[in-house]
């Protein structure tokens, strides 16, 4: 920053040890601007390591919370069938009993999609 006096003024209004600070204008050199962007990636380079360790049990809690809302659902839904589990109750009563085998496993969830608010939860990332 460079700072100025101002040339004296002739009149007799003004004091003579005032002075006006006047600012000159100028821009990042290539230098500054290289080390600028240097820092930058410094800071990022440690801050990423740091964030990554945070997501790991952000998405456990997620995770869990996940399991925890389709174990309500499944809970919701059984005490509104004579406390059966849709797995338990035959698929022309509002269960999935005829489809008990692996490649199926969603029609479980399908028979009780009214508890769920969402079908995010069934995503279980992790």
């Amino acid at each position: 920053m460079v700072i100025r006096d101002s040339p004296k003024s002739c009149s007799s209004s003004s004091s003579p040890s005032s002075s006006v600070l006047i600012l000159a204008n100028r821009a990042f050199t290539r230098l500054e601007l290289a080390i600028v962007v240097a820092v930058l990636a410094v800071l990022a380079a440690l801050l990423i390591p740091a964030i990554a360790k945070w997501r790991k049990p952000a998405l456990r809690i997620t995770c869990t919370s996940h399991l925890k809302i389709a174990g309500l659902a499944f809970r919701i839904w059984s005490s509104d069938h004579m406390n059966l589990y849709p797995m338990q109750v035959l698929a022309n009563r509002d269960g999935s009993l005829l489809f008990a085998n692996a490649t199926n496993t969603y029609r479980y969830f399908a028979a009780m999609s009214n508890e769920l608010n969402t079908p995010t939860v069934l995503f279980l990332s992790g």
